[in-house]
């Protein structure tokens, strides 16, 4: 009884700390024109990582891929990323002495520079990538799943100030004025 209790308690805290990759976005609702960074980060990694692969899907329509980095603390091999129209493919590194997963700090994979073209929302998909060049795992060889939170942008026209139209329904009261009186 007691080796089952165990082993139940070791399954539980096993599982509690799952491995995590997201977006930390400078912000999410921009306007037409404005430009801005995604940073993908990680955290919960059980072992430093040896090496990762992404994929990340975009609305080609709302928004514009200006540039990708890798961080660089995958010092060992960066991939050149894939751009097309609403995917940026295979976005990699790897590590000779695997990068950690220290408290407090998460672990940096890549940035993403984005210019916001035109109104509407892109939803923002991670995912791992299709070529296997680049692959999760993590100092030991064993094989990472990373759990992917997604994201979206919310793109908007710049909005007209009410001040301006005040100040142009009072130009035109002022203007009606003076062709009375001329």
């Amino acid at each position: 009884m007691k080796n089952l209790i165990l082993s139940l308690a070791l399954l539980v805290s096993s599982s509690a700390s799952h491995a995590v990759v997201m977006m930390d976005i400078e912000k999410t609702d921009v306007t037409v024109n404005d430009i801005f960074t995604v940073n993908v980060i990680g955290k919960d990694f059980a072992k430093p990582l040896a090496g990762f692969g992404i994929d990340l899907d975009f609305n080609p329509s709302v928004l514009k891929l200006n540039s990708i980095s890798i961080d660089d603390s995958w010092e060992f091999a960066k991939s050149t990323p894939k751009q097309q129209a609403g995917k940026a493919e295979d976005v990699g590194g790897a590590s000779f002495f695997g990068v950690e997963n220290k408290p407090g700090a998460p672990i940096k994979f890549a940035r993403f520079e984005f210019m916001a073209i035109a109104d509407g929302l892109s939803e923002l998909l991670l995912k791992v990538a299709d070529d296997k060049v680049f692959v999760w795992a993590d100092s030991e060889g064993n094989s990472v799943t990373p759990e992917f939170v997604n994201s979206q942008i919310q793109v908007s026209s710049v909005p007209v100030p009410a001040a301006f139209w005040l100040m142009g329904s009072a130009m035109g009261w002022m203007m009606m004025l003076g062709r009375k009186r001329a």
